[in-house]
């Protein structure tokens, strides 16, 4: 992430992931796991308040959840920004 210029950071997508034996397949179908945030964290801390979309494309979960996530990611901008 150090290696990224941060002028070119126009947006983040956060997404869940499936976890298999060997493998991490980035299917957009599970909540946004905690080392996922922790990174987050850190893109935010370093980049700044940059457009953030949560992406969920397989096993939409209700609204609310939907809503959960988004919240999540506003409060750590804040709390980054603060």
């Amino acid at each position: 992430m150090d290696a990224l210029p941060g002028e070119l950071i126009g947006e983040i997508h956060l997404a869940g992931h499936l976890v298999t034996d060997d493998t991490l397949v980035d299917d957009h179908g599970s909540r946004v796991a905690p080392a996922v945030w922790k990174l987050y964290d850190e893109a935010i801390a370093r980049f700044g308040n940059v457009p953030t979309l949560i992406e969920w494309d397989t096993d939409v979960p209700e609204l609310a959840v939907l809503l959960a996530e988004a919240e999540a990611a506003r409060a750590r901008m804040e709390a980054v920004h603060a």
